[in-house]
């Protein structure tokens, strides 16, 4: 298992950032839930779990929601 990086390239926006299909291991792989490295404390993985659930909480009835994450 190897992360999965948007970037190698110093000066892109997504240098070194999980891509979105990284392994779920890597992209929660600290102790607290979070993804393991530089990025640790912007918490992305918790920012995206609550977002989709206040999504489904709060979206009408049969509506279909969904996350896209763009750079």
């Amino acid at each position: 298992m190897r992360p999965r990086l948007g970037s190698e390239r110093y000066g892109r926006p997504d240098y070194v950032q999980l891509r979105t299909d990284c392994a779920e291991e890597i992209v929660r792989g600290a102790d607290d839930e979070s993804e393991m490295g530089v990025f640790h404390d912007l918490f992305q993985p918790q920012r995206l779990a609550n977002l989709t659930a206040r999504l489904e909480q709060f979206s009408p009835a049969h509506c279909d929601v969904a996350v896209l994450i763009a750079n």
